[in-house]
């Protein structure tokens, strides 16, 4: 007896339950905040996990605020972001600490995963409950990257929800709603990039995979009217993204310095990362292995095989459209991978789209691969499909045999080559590292598929199904597979870490906090995670942001020069990609750290920043060094520096003496006209001699400050350009002594106000239109997808027959 697909809250139950065993869930159960996960992107990423206590930081401290100050000397807060504050990690925090947030979030991820995937193969493939369960595990357990968010594993409850709701049913209302509602959520909740490649699936899965549907042109306008709502809903997030991409360091971007272009390379690139497919344990250099970031491509021995009985199901005895569109995926994503490679270097002329990166489309090889192990285990489950197997081993045996010899090859080395290197590694006198431990349990996973595997083919070759227990055993042993893998693979990989290391609070920042108010306790890290920081609310000079302005990002150029003059692959990773704005080392330009107001520097098990700095705090490998006297955060220059093009800049600044920092407002020849008729022009030369009279610069006294909001006094003196040491970005709007006044970028990267002479009150407010417009949208768009579901709900109720989903089929 065929075991029925349960209903929707059953398969919640049980996929939730699932999910406990998923990495890092499982860890984080047994450790708690000692647990590993992995760590590139997701505890060193400002978007990533620091954003969760930095914006609990921000809006418990100053209220709801849409300006950042906690990162790289500040940003807009939906700009910033891979992953936008509203997301579910966020709220969560509000409620339970952004430890409980994560690890939450990470558990719901994989959730979504296995339930969504599900509900696909289940309502659009129409498969069994076994194949169903098979390929859903597949997908629940493989690797999902915080940052990403829910973009990748959402992609199969996205296109279930888009089949739903193309299709007249008595309750196709809420399926619309929850489309446009879901796609909407996948862009405030991942990685934008992925959800729009993922929103092109859906596309090509309606135009193309969709059997007894409407007209062509009614489905392609259903997704036109979809993703316009969702992208609407998105609104306040897009268009402060669109408002900062092009004065980003983004602007700057080289993909052919990230991804090699030339024809051979990137084919052996290519193959070298789809190896993993057949490869889940590494067996020679560039061959085989975890695909890292972009999740687990390696089923198992046994979806290995399902994998095979699919490929050749689709080519041989194609069920329809949807299995051959699915399988054809396999194919197509390393296809369209490899010529996204090559064309990176067309995209140089492209502006700020230059840093798309269509190859993120290798985040759905798993989904492809995890739907196709489960056309293959329906094809396996079904009377009929083990008929049609048995007649092609009969008929094609030597082919039958080829490839089972294959497969069995492909196993056989990975088991052998894991087997030797642990024999050696259990011989060293250090023992068993991590990555040895993560070995064996690959290890030990593929040897309990081939047990699986060979369960199946002694049932198969008697000719009748296996009994209860044997089938409750061949799943237990299945899942522990499948589960032992999971951790194998991310503890064999490397880029580990654990929220204790990388994010609790230490107490070398626990000292900084007790120093008074963050805004006046900037701090700078060496040796640590990149936005640590941040993500205990301090104030940090550094960061590591998908989006900053391309003034931040040169001006921590010229700080960082010495580290970056000592290493031309770092020159070029900072100056072609830099989005991470570390530190590197311990050697600094300390007249660039005075400008950017660094008060602190923490050094995390690293050399310290060198004299003139004083040892304030020390606790094992981590010291707390204070600037005693950073510029202020605001002061007054009273000369001005000119120079043609950003580079120019970046080295007057650079080579500039504290003296000359202090006094003079270094700017770009072309903002000048900017700053309205008050600049006084002097040091014409550029090298940043004082104005006429020779006056110094002199302090200025911030009186109140919000993150959206800063007042100044300025006291009597000559004119000069107020400098307030804050990143300057479009929307900072200027106001002395009540009247509006333009406020432009000063050097590189500040906020600057031309004052004639006298004493000043100036105000500097974020008005961000962009967010505004955007709020307004969304509130359009969601008036929209709710009439519009009425509207629906209304035209089916008229319509006298309505049948939900396909027509009835009848499948084994």
């Amino acid at each position: 007896m065929t075991p029925r697909n349960p209903g929707t809250p059953r398969l919640v139950l049980l996929y939730g339950l699932l999910a406990l065993l998923s990495f890092p869930t499982l860890e984080t159960i047994l450790a708690g905040p000692r647990g590993l996960g992995y760590n590139l992107d997701v505890f060193d990423l400002a978007g990533g996990v620091p954003r969760i206590g930095a914006t609990i930081s921000e809006w418990t401290r100053y209220g709801l605020s849409w300006w950042d100050p906690y990162f790289g000397a500040g940003n807009d807060i939906l700009a910033q972001h891979s992953i936008a504050p509203f997301a579910p990690d966020v709220a969560l925090g509000f409620l339970l600490g952004p430890f409980l947030a994560y690890a939450i979030t990470a558990w719901l991820m994989a959730a979504v995963a296995g339930i969504g995937m599900h509900l696909f193969l289940r309502d659009v493939l129409r498969l069994p409950f076994v194949a169903c369960l098979i390929g859903s595990l597949v997908f629940l357990l493989g690797f999902w990257h915080y940052i990403y968010g829910f973009g990748v594993l959402g992609v199969p409850l996205g296109l279930w929800l888009a089949d739903r709701a193309i299709r007249p049913a008595p309750r196709r209302w809420l399926a619309v709603l929850g489309w446009i509602g879901f796609d909407a959520f996948l862009l405030y909740a991942s990685l934008s990039q992925v959800v729009l490649i993922s929103g092109l699936l859906q596309l090509g899965w309606l135009l193309f995979a969709t059997p007894n549907g409407p007209r062509l042109i009614v489905r392609f306008g259903w997704w036109v009217a979809a993703w316009a709502g969702s992208v609407a809903l998105n609104g306040p997030v897009l268009l402060a993204q669109l408002t900062y991409l092009p004065i980003s360091e983004r602007a700057a971007w080289n993909l052919a310095d990230i991804y090699d272009a030339q024809p051979l390379h990137a084919i052996a690139n290519t193959l070298s990362l789809y190896s993993g497919v057949p490869f889940g344990l590494q067996v020679a250099p560039g061959i085989g292995g975890s695909a890292d970031r972009y999740g687990t491509f390696f089923p198992g021995v046994v979806g290995l095989v399902l994998l095979v009985i699919g490929i050749v199901v689709a080519a041989r005895r194609p069920l329809d459209r949807r299995t051959v569109a699915i399988v054809a995926l396999v194919g197509l994503i390393p296809l369209i991978d490899l010529v996204s490679v090559l064309a990176t270097p067309i995209q140089q002329d492209f502006g700020f789209l230059r840093s798309f990166q269509l190859v993120r489309i290798r985040h759905l090889m798993p989904f492809a691969i995890a739907a196709t192990v489960a056309i293959g285990a329906a094809t396996v489950g079904g009377e009929t499909g083990r008929n049609w197997l048995r007649s092609i081993v009969a008929m094609r045996r030597i082919r039958a045999i080829g490839l089972g010899g294959v497969i069995g090859l492909v196993v056989g080395i990975q088991v052998v080559l894991a087997a030797i290197r642990l024999s050696r590694a259990v011989r060293r006198p250090s023992g068993l590292a991590t990555s040895d431990i993560g070995w064996l349990l690959a290890l030990v996973s593929i040897l309990v598929g081939i047990v699986v595997v060979a369960l199946a083919v002694v049932a198969l070759r008697r000719g009748r199904r296996m009994g209860t227990t044997i089938v409750a055993v061949v799943f237990v042993l299945f899942i522990s597979d499948r589960v032992l893998f999971a951790h194998g693979e991310r503890l064999s990989s490397g880029a580990l870490g654990t929220y204790e290391q990388e994010i609790a609070m230490t107490s070398g920042q626990a000292f900084i906090l007790a120093q008074g108010a963050p805004e006046q306790n900037r701090v700078l890290t060496i040796g640590d995670a990149g936005d640590r920081m941040g993500a205990v609310g301090l104030f940090q000079a550094d960061g590591y942001q998908p989006i900053h302005p391309l003034g931040f990002h040169d001006l921590f150029g010229a700080l960082i020069a010495p580290q970056l003059a000592a290493d031309p692959a770092l020159y070029r990773y900072f100056w072609s990609w830099g989005v991470r704005a570390y530190s590197f080392g311990s050697v600094i330009d300390p007249e660039v750290a005075d400008l950017l107001g660094v008060r602190w520097i923490y050094v995390h098990g690293a050399p310290g920043p060198g004299d003139g700095y004083i040892e304030r705090f020390r606790d094992s490998d981590v010291v707390v060094y204070e600037n005693p006297d950073p510029l202020p955060r605001a002061f007054v220059a009273t000369a001005v520096a000119m120079q043609p093009t950003r580079a120019d800049l970046v080295d007057a600044i650079g080579r500039a003496s504290r003296d000359g920092l202090a006094v003079t407002a270094w700017i770009l020849g072309d903002d000048a006209a900017t700053f309205g008729p008050n600049l006084p022009i002097g040091g014409s030369s550029g090298q940043g001699s004082q104005a006429a009279g020779g006056s110094p610069s002199r302090a200025a006294q911030i009186t109140a400050y919000t993150p959206d909001r800063v007042e100044v006094s300025v006291p009597d003196g000559p004119a000069g350009v107020l400098v307030v040491t804050d990143t300057f970005g479009p929307g900072w709007q200027a106001s002395v002594d009540g009247a509006a006044t333009p406020l432009a970028p000063v050097d590189l990267a500040f906020r600057g106000v031309a004052l004639a002479a006298g004493p000043h009150a100036v105000v500097l407010r974020y008005v961000p239109v962009a967010t505004y417009v955007g709020l307004a949208l969304a509130a359009l768009a969601l008036a929209a997808t709710v009439a519009g579901a009425v509207f629906v709900r209304r035209f089916d109720r008229r319509r006298s027959t309505v049948q939900f989903g396909y027509p009835a089929e009848t499948r084994d």
